[in-house]
C-alpha cells in the first residue's frame, strides 16, 4: 500500500462549502428584509403633543378624555386656582374709585367758581389732570384684572378637531406649572413607522416610493419616505404616538408619509399594524450594497 496517503477534499466539496457560506451570509443580511415582508411589523403613527399646565392650580372636573375630539373652543381642560390672591385687583379698584371721586369733586367745585375766573381756570386745569389720573387708573385696573384672571384660570388647549390621546392628570388633580396634563394628536397627519436594517436604510432616500398595506385592508396605499434615522438615533415615544412592534435595538427607522382620506381622519387608525414595501430596492440590491459591488 502507498504510504502517506490521506483524505483530500475535491473542488466540488469546496465549491459546495463556499456556496453554503454565501447563502448563510445572504440569509443573515436578508433576514430582517424577509421578516418585514412576511410580518407586518410597521405601525401607523403620527406626531404627539403633550400640553403642560401654565399655572399652579387644579384640573377642572369635566376635562376631555382619551378618544374625545377637541371642540371649536380648542379646550381639553381648564386649570383653576381658587387661592390666587386678588389683593392687587382690590387695590386697583380703590385707586379708580378715589380718582373718580376727585373728578366729581372738582366738577362740583367749578360750578361754584363761576364768578371767579382765575380760580375757575385753576380748577379746570386740575380737573383735566384728575381725568388723566382716572383714565390711567382704569387702564391699570383692566390690566390687573386680566393678569388676575390669567393666573386664576388657564385652558389646556389644542387645535379644534384634534384627538385627545391621553389625559395624563386626572380630574380635580393638583398641578404645578410645567406638569403634563394631556396629550393630543392631529389625525390629518398620517405616518408609518417602519423598522429597517441599516443596509436597507442606506438605499433609501427622502421621497422614495413606499407601498403600504394597513392591517385589515386589502388595497395598497402609496406613500413617500419622509424621514430616515439610523439605529442609534431613532425617533421614539416622546415624539410619536405609536411605535412599530418591530422596533428593537440595532434596527434603523424610516417614517413614511401617507395622504389620509376623510374616512382616515375620522377613524384615525393610529397604532394599526402595517406592511411596508419599497419597490425601488430588493434583496439583490441589499446584497450588492453590503458586498460593495
Amino acid at each position: 500500500m502507498p504510504e502517506g496517503r490521506g483524505f483530500h477534499f475535491g473542488r466540488r466539496f469546496w465549491a459546495f462549502v463556499g456556496l453554503a457560506i454565501l447563502l448563510a451570509y445572504a440569509a443573515w443580511i436578508g433576514a430582517p428584509y424577509l421578516r418585514s415582508v412576511v410580518v407586518r411589523d410597521a405601525a401607523v403613527t403620527t406626531w404627539i403633543d403633550v400640553v403642560a399646565s401654565p399655572i399652579r392650580g387644579y384640573v377642572d372636573k369635566k376635562p376631555l378624555h382619551a378618544g374625545d375630539r377637541v371642540g371649536a373652543d380648542g379646550r381639553i381642560a381648564t386649570i383653576e386656582d381658587p387661592l390666587e390672591d386678588n389683593t392687587p385687583v382690590v387695590r386697583a379698584e380703590a385707586d379708580v374709585e378715589r380718582a373718580k371721586q376727585r373728578v366729581r369733586g372738582l366738577q362740583e367745585l367749578m360750578t361754584s367758581l363761576a364768578a371767579d375766573p382765575a380760580a375757575s381756570a385753576r380748577a379746570t386745569m386740575e380737573l383735566a389732570d384728575a381725568r388723566v389720573v382716572a383714565t390711567t387708573a382704569e387702564a391699570i385696573l383692566a390690566s390687573t384684572k386680566s393678569a388676575y384672571e390669567s393666573a386664576r384660570s388657564q385652558p389646556i388647549a389644542a387645535p379644534p378637531g384634534a384627538l385627545v390621546w391621553s389625559l395624563i392628570a386626572s380630574p380635580a388633580a393638583p398641578v404645578q406649572p410645567g406638569t403634563p396634563v394631556a396629550s393630543w394628536i392631529d389625525c390629518r397627519i398620517m405616518l408609518v413607522d417602519v423598522p429597517v436594517s441599516d443596509v436597507e436604510l442606506a438605499l433609501l432616500r427622502r421621497g422614495s416610493v413606499a407601498n403600504v398595506v394597513i392591517e385589515g385592508e386589502r388595497h395598497v396605499r402609496h406613500g413617500t419616505v419622509f424621514l430616515t434615522r439610523g439605529a442609534a438615533a431613532t425617533v421614539g415615544a416622546d415624539d410619536l404616538a405609536a411605535l412599530a412592534k418591530g422596533r428593537q435595538p440595532g434596527v434603523g427607522q424610516v417614517l413614511v408619509k401617507l395622504e389620509p382620506s376623510p374616512a382616515d381622519i375620522e377613524a384615525c387608525p393610529i397604532g394599526a399594524a402595517a406592511y411596508v414595501g419599497f419597490p425601488e430596492i430588493g434583496i439583490v440590491d441589499m446584497l450588492r450594497a453590503r458586498l460593495r459591488l
